[in-house]
């Protein structure tokens, strides 16, 4: 029989194992297909250029300053780009706009204060999403296949921090994009309250 000292050690491994792979994210494949009808989709990617645009005129026009009616004209976009792109198998556009929305949730129910770098990262949301949707309707027209873009995994880890309270740098994603934000904030305040 194995002594008490043995089964403590395999133990201890096993609990390691175990805890290093639990704590290995599984990696999005680094290409996915995307699906439905050619036609719906040009009607959908010209909506969700429209939602683009009002929820970036929304964030330039309050400057820094969001009542309900902002939050909820910016959440509504968001949600709506989120909703139809599931259906065109749109991933990155579906996954980066589901975190998203879920932090602009927090501040509807005042959880969450609308900030700066919230405020950063939507007008990057913004530019990503459109680089996206310009991607998605060039391979809609070939094959389907469409080969991750590096920017949305780097939005989602930063915006993934900002939301734990982890982000203590400013974000990284999209280097081109925060320059833009930062430039078209520069007047905005830094800190705004959550809407009652």
């Amino acid at each position: 029989f194995p002594s008490h000292d043995m089964i403590a050690e395999l133990l201890a491994e096993e609990v390691a194992v175990k805890s290093n792979s639990a704590k290995s994210e599984v990696k999005p494949e680094s290409t996915y297909t995307i699906s439905g009808d050619a036609e719906l989709f040009l009607e959908f990617a010209v909506e969700a250029e429209d939602h683009l645009g009002s929820v970036e005129s929304t964030v330039l026009n309050a400057e820094g300053n969001y009542d309900k009616d902002a939050v909820d004209l910016i959440f509504r976009g968001i949600h709506s780009i989120k909703g139809a792109s599931s259906y065109f198998s749109l991933k990155e556009v579906s996954e980066t706009a589901h975190i998203t929305e879920n932090i602009l949730d927090e501040v509807r129910t005042g959880k969450r204060v609308f900030d700066q770098e919230l405020t950063d990262f939507i007008l990057i949301f913004v530019d990503l999403q459109k680089k996206l949707l310009d991607t998605a309707k060039n391979c809609f027209s070939v094959d389907g296949v469409i080969t991750r873009n590096p920017d949305s995994a780097e939005y989602l880890e930063q915006l993934k921090l900002y939301q734990s309270g982890n982000s203590s740098s400013p974000i990284t994603a999209a280097p081109k994009a925060i320059a833009t934000a930062t430039t078209k904030t520069a007047e905005s305040t830094t800190s705004v309250t959550a809407p009652k």
